[in-house]
């Protein structure tokens, strides 16, 4: 099994069930790119290595002074400029949308005069 875990398909995964999970059952790594994790980082995409943190179980218990977590404040340039991205992002994402009609209607303009010049002659 020298494969990366994003390229199993599903009768490898049902056939290499127990050696994933001997690779995933501790894991050290985590994939940028899939989200995926494992003990080995040969075996993902884009492995980064996980805080030591992370290794240890989860206690049960959370005490109170866990609890109070401050949370950042952003200043308002800050959230400007995180709104501005957004809508940078809604306008790209329409652009695209637009491009992409205006192709699909040249190409249907293209075989309509296809029809015409077959008509005239």
């Amino acid at each position: 099994m020298s494969k990366r875990l994003c390229q199993f398909d599903r009768r490898e995964i049902r056939h290499t069930l127990g050696d994933i999970h001997h690779l995933v059952s501790a894991p050290k790594f985590v994939c940028l790119s899939c989200a995926r994790s494992a003990n080995q980082c040969t075996r993902l995409c884009k492995p980064v290595e996980l805080p030591a943190t992370m290794h240890q179980p989860i206690a049960p218990e959370i005490s109170p002074s866990r609890l109070n977590i401050t949370l950042p404040m952003w200043d308002e340039k800050t959230l400007k400029q995180f709104k501005k991205q957004q809508t940078d992002k809604k306008a790209r994402k329409q652009i695209k949308k637009l491009i992409r009609q205006q192709k699909k209607l040249r190409k249907e303009s293209g075989k309509i005069q296809k029809r015409l010049e077959k008509i005239a002659c």
